[in-house]
């Protein structure tokens, strides 16, 4: 509750950082690799049996985020954001994403943007 209502900072344990090294490092070797591994070289959903060139991959990778990156309705308060931001960077630093530290860190709230909202 204090990081979405009091706007309390959120750091990353420097254990985290090591997690997500480690993950990121097997998406980096299945990326390499030949290997259809879905929606990191795959298309998503029923475009599951289109395989990327590698080529390719970047611009699908950004495609895929900014395709659902929509909303409807009422814009949500400064403490609805802080809490979503705050629950999503949870289930990031599990590790499991393969996420970059690197777009973990734009989660802290040490960040400029983290203090504007």
């Amino acid at each position: 509750m204090a990081v979405a209502r009091d706007g309390a900072s959120v750091r990353i344990a420097p254990s985290v950082v090591l997690r997500l090294k480690r993950a990121r490092r097997i998406v980096e070797r299945f990326a390499k690799g030949e290997q259809a591994v879905y929606g990191l070289n795959t298309g998503l959903g029923a475009a599951v049996d289109t395989t990327l060139a590698k080529h390719e991959v970047a611009a699908f990778q950004r495609q895929a985020i900014m395709a659902r990156a929509v909303g409807v309705g009422d814009f949500l308060s400064t403490d609805e954001v802080r809490a979503t931001l705050f629950v999503r960077l949870i289930g990031i630093a599990r590790g499991a994403s393969g996420l970059s530290p690197a777009f973990v860190r734009r989660y802290d709230a040490s960040e400029p943007w983290a203090k504007r909202i």
